[in-house]
């Protein structure tokens, strides 16, 4: 199988583990994946910005975006991924101000 396709296979998963979990129909383990999801993310998103930001704070504060934001998801505008990643983006624009002028 290829790579592109395994990736595929894993979105689409994620989407439909991320839409059961929304519904409250989630299994344990669909739950989980979306928690590992925002850690992933939270951890590619800290790149260039550790020392500014800490990463748990971006965890926490990523999955109360994602729970806040969950019926705003529409997978027909694209992946889980894609938008847990511009969540995000968004959220850690917001810590890096919030810290970066606590700093000064």
């Amino acid at each position: 199988m290829s790579n592109m396709l395994e990736k595929n296979i894993r979105n689409d998963a994620l989407t439909l583990a991320f839409i059961a979990f929304r519904e409250g129909t989630a299994t344990f383990e669909e739950s989980q994946m979306v928690y590992d999801a925002c850690k992933n993310k939270a951890s590619f998103c800290m790149r260039n910005y550790r020392g500014v930001i800490d990463g748990d704070e971006l965890l926490s504060t990523l999955a109360a975006k994602v729970w806040e934001k969950r019926n705003d998801f529409n997978p027909e505008r694209g992946g889980f991924s894609t938008w847990i990643e511009q969540l995000c983006r968004s959220v850690r624009s917001s810590l890096y101000e919030k810290h970066k002028t606590n700093v000064k």
